[in-house]
């Protein structure tokens, strides 16, 4: 599988693939698949000041999967630290191995990148995700989401 890191420079070589994958992200979790809104927020993600990252795999040229993350600074932590935003693995493409692959390659890259800790957050009723985490090593604490939009 080759894991490619969506930047300013190769945006246009894969922009239409990031786009779609996104899109099927907001559709799962109920978030705007407007098409308009998902471009602004992966431009605004990828500039150059942004901490955010987003990855995309591949399996022979086939997107299969993506990972958005951020980098945080973290007091419980200690320092920075990443926090996964989304992964998604496409519908035909689960079950195969590749949500471990892309994980297995954000810790390396983590860690390569002096960070130790990542956290992630999924809903209470998404089985496969918390079970690809689990058999990632993640643990599940007790903490409760809060969301404001201002």
């Amino acid at each position: 599988m080759k894991i490619i890191e969506v930047t300013k420079n190769n945006l246009q070589d894969i922009k239409d693939d990031a786009l779609q994958i996104i899109s099927e992200q907001m559709e799962c979790i109920g978030g705007s698949t407007d098409q308009q809104r998902i471009n602004q927020a992966l431009e605004n993600a990828l500039k150059t000041e942004s901490r955010a990252r987003l990855f995309l795999a591949y399996k022979r040229n086939e997107l299969v999967g993506m990972c958005f993350l951020n980098v945080c600074s973290g007091l419980e932590s200690g320092g920075d630290y990443i926090y996964i935003n989304e992964i998604n693995i496409r519908k035909a493409s689960r079950g195969l191995g590749y949500g471990t692959i892309l994980l297995n390659y954000v810790k390396s890259w983590g860690a390569k990148n002096g960070y130790r800790y990542i956290a992630a957050v999924t809903s209470d009723n998404n089985e496969a995700s918390q079970g690809l985490f689990s058999k990632n090593g993640f643990s599940k604490s007790e903490v409760a989401w809060l969301d404001l939009n201002i």
